[in-house]
């Protein structure tokens, strides 16, 4: 089969003899363009760097408040803004949170807000189902199985909703600032090592199979379509860690993000399904963006936090729900 190559957009597209053409945002291109998810490798300069830019900024200021990287701002702004296949949107995803959400961990972990006998339970159980969900993104990523994730996800996270409002008084509850200003005078006066380590003697161990299974879970659908680890992390310890303050939560949530998705971004990288150039204007932005915000998160009040995060869990399920109804009419026939 001849193939000739033309520029459209700043992207390679392949012009086959006798079928038409195949852009980079689907079909097969090439043995080189295969990967995770049937894409291909993208060359050429990315556009709307201003829209990518503006995702960074907006996933930054809706981390600081919720604890999530910002999955779901920036799929839809690389499906919007570039002709990247799917398989490269998910790589570039991956990047873009984990350099978003490791500036934010490292903020935070100074403050003394991460919970890390927390984070290495979410994280430990989410790095070991990273792998399977990249290797069911190969397998059966173009298949009708594929697109039932995410109204199944949605309807799973709706149903959480409720106990997020619900959930009893954490400490510093009602307070300006909440707990954060508690846990940051604490880590002030005890120093890293001893504040850590207090932690672990405190910790409630009746949370230690809830964190351990939503953080597989969570690594799972990372490492499958680069959504919902946050989401899924977030949700839980809202909903049923008393012992962990919103403000606590959104950086431990954040924490066991960076370390998932570096095992994740990893795969990605290493099958070539990474647009660099987007994953440095997002994740640069969006860092800074973090780290500002975050100094403004801490004035607001526990339960304003809690508030705001049911909210957006409602309307994050409610747009996967949405988004997944025509592949529940495929699916049913």
């Amino acid at each position: 089969m001849t193939r000739k190559l033309r520029k459209v957009g700043g992207y390679e597209r392949r012009m086959f003899a006798g079928g038409g053409d195949k852009s980079s945002s689907g079909g097969k291109v090439s043995s080189e363009g295969k990967g995770i998810g049937g894409g291909a490798r993208v060359k050429g300069s990315v556009e709307g760097k201003g829209w990518l830019a503006c995702a960074g900024l907006g996933a930054g200021v809706i981390a600081s408040g919720t604890g999530l990287a910002g999955a779901l701002v920036i799929i839809p702004t690389l499906n919007t803004a570039t002709r990247l296949s799917a398989g490269v949107i998910t790589g570039t995803t991956l990047c873009s949170t984990t350099v978003l959400s490791a500036v934010g961990s490292v903020n935070y972990l100074d403050m003394g807000l991460v919970n890390v006998p927390a984070v290495l339970l979410l994280s430990t159980s989410g790095i070991a189902t990273t792998f399977l969900g990249a290797a069911a993104a190969r397998k059966v990523g173009r298949s009708r199985f594929a697109d039932l994730l995410k109204p199944g996800l949605g309807l799973v996270l709706l149903g959480l909703a409720p106990n997020v409002l619900k959930r009893g008084e954490g400490r510093g509850e009602g307070e300006g600032g909440g707990g954060a200003t508690e846990l940051m005078e604490r880590r002030k006066n005890e120093g890293f090592m001893d504040y850590t380590m207090n932690q672990f003697r405190d910790f409630d161990r009746s949370n230690v199979m809830g964190l351990a299974g939503f953080g597989a879970v969570g690594g799972f659908t990372q490492g499958f379509a680069a959504l919902g680890g946050g989401l899924i992390q977030t949700s839980y310890m809202s909903s049923f860690c008393k012992d962990i303050c919103q403000h606590s939560i959104v950086a431990t949530s954040l924490a066991a993000t960076t370390l998932v998705n570096l095992i994740a971004a990893s795969i990605y990288l290493h099958q070539g399904l990474v647009c660099k150039r987007s994953v440095m204007i997002m994740g640069g932005v969006g860092g800074m963006a973090l780290v500002g915000s975050s100094y403004m998160a801490l004035k607001v009040p526990e339960r304003q936090m809690k508030t705001a995060f049911a909210a957006f869990l409602v309307v994050s399920s409610a747009i996967m729900i949405r988004k997944g109804v025509p592949a529940l009419r495929r699916f049913a026939k």
